[in-house]
């Protein structure tokens, strides 16, 4: 075997190893378990257990009159299979999202390897796409945004074997459909869309039926929100067009977040992978001892979320050892009121709480927070609100700042 293969072999392998122990060191109190992870994970669930496949995914942050904008349904597909295997624990989410994009980045650094003859190029890029720390929380939590990262390294992978050969008529499909998947994660994956076909045309004459190969890729990637659109009078696209004629009095304009340039961030490794290869090799490697080493102390720092896996465990493991029945759940600890995390352990556990409008007509209501009682009824949230008078509470520390009211009529 060539040396420059060993090497490669060698590289890959440390590479992998680094990438997992990043992003398995203390994963459950690592990962992000928020209210649109839950709701997510109850629409897969109900999904699963009513056996009927849906064309829309999660909704987006843009609404008008009760009229939602909606992603595609992909995240839902792809989380199905782990959460099953996991039975239904959303650390076994976690555990799939890091191995498939440890699985994508190894492909990906193949097809660069015998596509870029200057192999500091592909080392250079795996350093940083492994160890930057906003990307190592990106592929250990997950959100349906996450999903654009692989997409997006799988594309600067193919469009570099793009340009080192001649495009194939299935490299072109796969482009395209690669386009409409990432555009089903999140709509701000048009960024990625745009940056790839300007990389993929640059200098060269455009021709119509490479055109008409990544249009037709797209339309399969894009398929279940098409047939969407098609069967349900173009639901998506009317909303849009109203959040957008009516921003000036609904406040529903368009706002930038950060998160929306998560799809162009492999990209921007390549290109910096490449301009390191053009200066002198003291400059990457005094910059990669540097950047690993503060990647090290941000990765493995402690890491501080309001309600964090390992507490909405043991909450919802306290309110199943009551054996509930006729019972709701309060969050006062993060802003999501109705509890979701929460909501959906005990769903899936077999220990359903009453809907999110039924407040009023249980008997039982569980409150997490770090706020005293006597401070939570004061001047309560609705959903606290609706259920007083209460006859008897208890409560039960959950860590050394959360406490679980249980208020009983």
């Amino acid at each position: 075997m060539p040396k420059f293969l060993l090497r490669s072999i060698t590289f890959f392998l440390i590479i992998s190893l680094f990438f997992l122990f990043l992003r398995l060191f203390d994963l459950p109190a690592a990962i992000n378990y928020g209210s649109d992870a839950a709701r997510d994970f109850l629409v897969t669930w109900n999904m699963y257990e009513t056996r009927h496949p849906v064309l829309i995914g999660p909704p987006s942050e843009y609404a008008f009159n009760g009229r939602q904008f909606f992603f595609g349904p992909a995240p839902y597909y792809l989380i199905l299979p782990a959460l099953i295997i996991g039975n239904w624990d959303p650390l076994a989410v976690s555990y799939y999202v890091i191995f498939l994009n440890l699985a994508v980045l190894f492909i990906s650094l193949i097809i660069l390897n015998r596509s870029i003859q200057k192999k500091s190029i592909i080392y250079y890029f795996a350093l940083l796409y492994t160890v930057t720390p906003s990307l190592v929380a990106d592929t250990q939590s997950y959100w349906n945004p996450y999903f654009m990262l692989p997409v997006s390294l799988l594309l600067v992978a193919l469009i570099v074997k793009s340009k080192a050969k001649k495009s194939s008529l299935f490299l072109l499909l796969l482009i395209g459909f690669l386009f409409g998947l990432g555009l089903q994660f999140h709509y701000s994956f048009i960024l990625a869309i745009i940056v790839s076909c300007i990389w993929l045309y640059w200098g060269k004459k455009i021709a119509l039926r490479e055109i008409g190969l990544l249009l037709v890729g797209f339309i399969v990637g894009f398929s279940p929100l098409i047939l969407f659109e098609l069967r349900n009078h173009f639901y998506n696209l009317n909303t849009l067009f109203l959040v957008m004629t009516h921003a000036s009095t609904a406040g529903t304009g368009f706002t930038f977040n950060t998160f929306y340039l998560i799809s162009l961030m492999p990209f921007l490794f390549y290109f910096v992978s490449v301009s390191f290869f053009k200066l002198n090799k003291i400059i990457p490697y005094i910059f990669f001892t540097v950047f690993i080493i503060w990647s090290l102390v941000v990765v493995l720092s402690p890491h501080a979320y309001a309600l964090s896996y390992p507490d909405a465990e043991k909450i919802a493991q306290k309110i199943e050892q009551d054996n509930p029945k006729n019972f709701n759940v309060v969050d006062q600890l993060t802003r999501d009121n109705r509890a979701t995390p929460i909501r959906y352990l005990l769903t899936v556990h077999g220990f359903a709480p009453q809907g999110v409008t039924e407040y009023a007509k249980v008997s039982t209501l569980y409150i997490y927070s770090k706020v005293p009682l006597t401070e939570l009824t004061k001047n309560p949230v609705w959903e606290i609100k609706t259920f007083l008078p209460f006859t008897h509470g208890t409560t039960q520390n959950i860590s050394d700042n959360i406490s679980l009211y249980k208020l009983s009529k």
